[in-house]
């Protein structure tokens, strides 16, 4: 199966798999990227966010506030996994200004070099795949509420 086919086969996967469980393999992976490469490490807390802003809500089967859910996922990174110290970890920056199109490359990379386990890779691709779908949906609903915002002054 070539890469591209294995991303679409592990996005489609990916996005059935237990929200806790998806961002708990997405953290390992940040963890494993901090001091190596900050493209990986981006595309993986990328689609961590992704997870964070979809599917996690707060009550459902975890503990997290409303605040922390709607938060910074690197406020949440210690809670889904212990190993995670934010001493170390929180000192990692990832990179800005990727275009949907190099997400999507970088995730092909991760593929072609089995650079995770198959469940991370699914989580991922999954992150990876509906971003640019999430990213507009959050943005016309920012625009929505600006605008009953505005209509109301």
């Amino acid at each position: 199966m070539e890469n591209e086919e294995l991303f679409e086969k592990y996005a489609k996967e990916g996005g059935n798999m237990d929200v806790m469980e998806a961002l708990r393999l997405l953290t390992k992976a940040y963890m494993k990227e901090c001091g190596k490469s900050i493209g990986m490490r981006t595309i993986v807390y990328t689609a961590a966010e992704m997870w964070q802003g979809d599917k996690l809500k707060a009550g459902c089967n975890n503990e997290f506030t409303e605040e922390q859910v709607d938060g910074p996922m690197a406020e949440i990174m210690p809670l889904i996994c212990e190993e995670y110290d934010p001493d170390y970890y929180d000192n990692w920056d990832i990179g800005w200004g990727f275009s949907d199109e190099e997400f999507k490359d970088m995730c092909l990379i991760a593929i072609e070099e089995k650079r995770y386990d198959e469940l991370t890779l699914r989580v991922l691709c999954w992150g990876i795949n509906v971003k640019p779908i999430l990213c507009q949906k959050w943005m016309d609903e920012d625009w929505k509420r600006t605008l009953l915002a505005t209509d109301k002054s």
